[in-house]
């Protein structure tokens, strides 16, 4: 959620609907989750091979 938050001024839409007191995803954000649950998916992917790299050095 803070990589969704810190990103929605840059994407050029709006990601969220905050008018009701539970956030929800625009059509924007819905088309927008599968792609950034793939970027985390990735990184945590890279993290864990670095992280396996120095522990073995």
């Amino acid at each position: 959620m803070r990589l969704a938050l810190h990103h929605h001024g840059t994407v050029g839409a709006t990601l969220f609907d905050r008018r009701s007191p539970r956030i929800a995803l625009t059509a924007a954000g819905a088309r927008l989750l599968p792609y950034a649950e793939t970027m985390l998916s990735i990184a945590a992917a890279a993290q864990k091979d670095v992280g396996e790299t120095v522990t073995a050095a």
